[in-house]
């Protein structure tokens, strides 16, 4: 199955609108998932996309060892 170009989008504007969103005990991305349950997007497709957000400078994620405590949107990301 390919990837569908909208779920980029689609995540960037859910952790927009959750912006600024953090997680003392690193579920940030449970919290992004569930949110995204309505757009038929998985988990792992969350995780994929908040990693390709990342590389492209949109968010800025704080992360350790697989957890994810903080994603801020950058100002590139907001434009």
């Amino acid at each position: 199955m390919g990837r569908r170009p909208t779920s980029r989008v689609t995540v960037l504007s859910v952790i927009a609108e959750m912006h600024p969103l953090s997680s003392s005990d690193g579920n940030a991305l449970k919290q992004i998932s569930e949110a995204m349950k309505p757009y038929n997007i998985s988990s792992g497709a969350v995780r994929q996309q908040i990693d390709a957000l990342s590389r492209l400078g949109l968010i800025e994620v704080l992360s350790e060892k697989g957890r994810i405590y903080e994603i801020e949107v950058t100002s590139k990301g907001l434009s």
